[in-house]
């Protein structure tokens, strides 16, 4: 890794790139994160990635600003976080005060069939980097029954029973710890 203001450097950087080409908010941001961190610059290992994704996922706040923050002091502490933040705040506040100033302006070319076109092209864009990025994490993370049992759960519970998000981590992050208990005194049997 660049040593000190370089690394800062690289991390606004990689940030306001990140956050200026990448449209439709945290989980892509997360998807082209993993890509720039993981896959070509080798900083972050696909656990550590995974460790991130747990963190930012469960504490309050924006996912690209969460993800900046964690991914920023981890690879350089105070200074680090900053610049990683920044990065990715930069392009979001600067498109919505110029959407903001003109507003009145854009309204009509905002509604012509052909913006909404393109909307809906980087809306499907969006999607299929959201659903690759789950798969690579799956493919990490997923490795018994268990685990895939919690999955299930959890998209029943959304998707068929309208649960809240936090209610099912809280019962992942149980199900998690139970699983722990019970799998720990036969795991000390098979250490003898």
């Amino acid at each position: 890794m660049p040593a000190n203001w370089r690394l800062d450097l690289t991390l606004f950087l990689s940030f306001l790139k990140i956050a200026s080409v990448t449209v439709g908010g945290g989980y892509a941001i997360l998807a082209a994160a993993r890509e720039e961190f993981v896959e070509r610059r080798k900083w972050l290992t696909e656990e550590d990635f995974s460790q991130l994704m747990t963190v930012i996922i469960t504490v309050p706040g924006l996912l690209a600003i969460n993800s900046a923050i964690y991914l920023g002091w981890k690879l350089h502490r105070f200074t680090g976080a900053f610049a990683a933040a920044f990065g990715a705040l930069l392009p979001s506040v600067t498109v919505i005060m110029l959407i903001a100033a003109g507003l009145s302006a854009i309204s009509d070319f905002l509604q012509s069939p052909y913006v909404q076109g393109a909307f809906k092209g980087i809306l499907c864009g969006i999607i299929a980097m959201i659903g690759l990025s789950a798969v690579k994490m799956g493919k990490n993370n997923l490795q018994s029954l268990f685990d895939w049992c919690i999955v299930i759960a959890a998209v029943l519970g959304i998707a068929a029973f309208h649960w809240n998000p936090a209610i099912l981590i809280a019962c992942a992050i149980g199900a998690g710890i139970i699983k722990v208990k019970f799998s720990a005194p036969a795991q000390k049997e098979c250490d003898k």
